[in-house]
């Protein structure tokens, strides 16, 4: 894989390029079997293994050009190059930097499609929780080199046994998502993780592993947790109301139009808008927005996510495209996809039951929710929201999802006693200040 700056763009915009094409549709090929039958654990463990080897590969050659940016950067410094053989030197630096990142962008790509692999078998809304560290919301620092990385031999062979026994798995370094444990079996809706240790001696790391790993498998089972990510007393996880419905047909009937037309948008739902261009095209991005009656909308980048390796503990676009050369053209580049969503309709379609709703975009939570007769306050956040851009989830659907979610706020929090109209007042004043609607509002009542 290299890099490479977009046709007609700014340098500074840099797209992936694979050169393993080879490798990479053998891939592609394998996961779209598994996903037509998740009992082929054959092509499970065929996928870890293919896998398993193109990162080392692409960590090992990371390795190399390490070793020569160190020889450049010590020659600069101790040699007393001329200015032309310091120029030249500087020159070859800026070029293995580059090659550096080449490298990353596909260790990135190869572990999508170990992403892929565990979104085939788990639910999307349990994978977060093992991608966020246990004390906040920030991502899990990932576990660095495979080639590196003492006991791995032990770990792939326990990651066969799983498989044998008639459990899919994946190594959780194959994967960008799960960020715990060692290996993640997938074999019910949410992840369960197992910590592979050759050592029957723990050191203070290896506790804390567990410790970790402990706390988010107890909350995964119970289905409570106390003072979990930073929040203050117990946390809940519901079951959804209703089943998530996405657009992935009208985004692949989308990208099937752009080859030929140049650029094409689709209008799954109101409110909601699907933009692919080919950047080859000469488009004037403006005059494809003119197109789009979109009132207030929130702008996503794809290509930007993609480039910045930030997807996430989202549905991953490997998923999401079907088409091996549409997918192609968007890792690479060539087509670029926009998401224009008006997060602000779903005020609307919770306002029941007593509840009142507004939108305050840049918030953690922005669908802001007050049930007036009770004084309970709650909120829909910015991570739920991304997945209608990232997953392609019905921006309708999210809102069908959570009516019966409201009720049971409403029940936790009298139960907890959160419902008093003073500690409300006192959140939101904290939270808005004095001057904010809801206050005011709750003040002269």
């Amino acid at each position: 894989m290299g890099r490479r700056s977009r046709p007609n763009e700014s340098p500074d915009i840099i797209e992936m390029y694979i050169r393993k094409r080879k490798a990479f549709r053998e891939l592609v090929g394998i996961l779209r079997d598994i996903e037509n039958d998740l009992d082929r654990l054959d092509l499970v463990l065929e996928l870890n293994t293919r896998v398993l080897e193109l990162v080392i590969h692409a960590e090992q050659a990371i390795k190399r050009h390490k070793t020569t940016k160190t020889d450049l950067k010590h020659q600069l410094k101790t040699s007393r190059p001329s200015k032309a053989d310091a120029k030249a030197l500087k020159t070859k630096l800026k070029r293995v930097d580059s090659y550096i990142s080449a490298q990353r962008d596909q260790v990135f790509i190869w572990k999508c499609f170990g992403d892929a692999l565990a979104f085939l078998y788990l639910d999307p809304f349990s994978i977060k929780h093992v991608f966020f560290d246990v004390n906040d919301y920030r991502p899990k620092q990932d576990a660095g080199a495979l080639n590196e990385k003492k006991g791995l031999e032990n770990e792939v062979s326990a990651l066969e046994e799983v498989i044998a026994l008639g459990v899919p798995a994946v190594l959780c370094d194959l994967t960008n998502v799960v960020r715990h444990g060692d290996i993640c079996m997938l074999g019910g809706n949410d992840p369960s993780i197992i910590e592979v240790k050759s050592n029957p001696k723990l050191n203070a790391r290896a506790k804390r592993q567990i410790d970790q790993l402990n706390k988010i498998s107890d909350f995964l089972t119970t289905d409570v947790a106390q003072d979990f990510r930073g929040s203050v007393g117990p946390t809940y996880r519901e079951t959804i109301g209703a089943m998530p419905r996405y657009h992935t047909d009208a985004l692949n009937t989308c990208l099937s139009h752009v080859a030929t037309a140049g650029h094409a948008i689709a209008n799954p739902e109101p409110g909601v808008f699907y933009i692919a261009m080919r950047v080859d095209n000469q488009l004037n991005v403006q005059d494809v927005f003119s197109q789009v009656d979109a009132h207030e909308p929130e702008l996503y980048d794809l290509n930007q996510y993609k480039n910045n390796r930030e997807w996430g503990p989202y549905i991953p676009f490997f998923l999401s495209i079907k088409d091996t050369s549409n997918l192609l053209d968007f890792i690479e580049g060539r087509t670029y996809i926009l998401i224009l969503a008006e997060s602000h309709r779903l005020t609307k379609l919770l306002e029941v039951n007593g509840w009142e709703c507004r939108y305050r975009p840049n918030h953690e939570y922005p669908i802001q929710l007050f049930h007036k007769p009770t004084f309970v306050y709650g909120g829909l956040s910015q991570q739920l929201l991304s997945r209608v851009a990232l997953e392609f989830l019905s921006l309708e659907s999210i809102a069908e999802m959570h009516f019966s979610t409201l009720d049971r706020i409403i029940e936790l929090s009298q139960q907890q006693g959160a419902s008093n109209k003073e500690d409300t007042i006192s959140y939101l004043i904290e939270k808005f200040g004095p001057e904010d609607e809801w206050v005011k509002m709750m003040k002269q009542k």
